[in-house]
């Protein structure tokens, strides 16, 4: 499980019968080795399914062998599932992201 930020955010939908989904590309995140108060994208981009329908700037992802168990039906394709949407993230006393902004 690990924090990403949205780079890219697909919504999709299917004529017969309608229905919608909605994929994200998302940068992961960690401490920067060089300044540890801030946070940094880490490693390329990831493809992730998501199943909590947010418009969000972060959010909780999940992949490998726990992926399967948060992508409902277990037929979605994907690298990465988002598990959950990021309100606030406070690093060291000081926030870094609040949706509220």
């Amino acid at each position: 499980m690990f924090l990403a930020k949205v780079t890219v955010l697909v919504l999709s939908t299917r004529r017969s019968p309608p229905c919608g989904s909605q994929a994200a590309d998302g940068q992961p995140l960690r401490v920067d080795s060089k300044d540890r108060d801030k946070l940094v994208g880490h490693r390329p981009d990831v493809s992730c399914v998501d199943t909590v329908g947010g418009r969000t700037r972060w959010f909780w992802i999940v992949q490998g062998s726990e992926r399967p168990a948060y992508a409902g039906d277990g037929k979605t394709s994907g690298d990465a599932t988002i598990i959950g949407i990021v309100d606030t993230v406070t690093w060291k006393g000081r926030t870094v992201f609040s949706a509220r902004e």
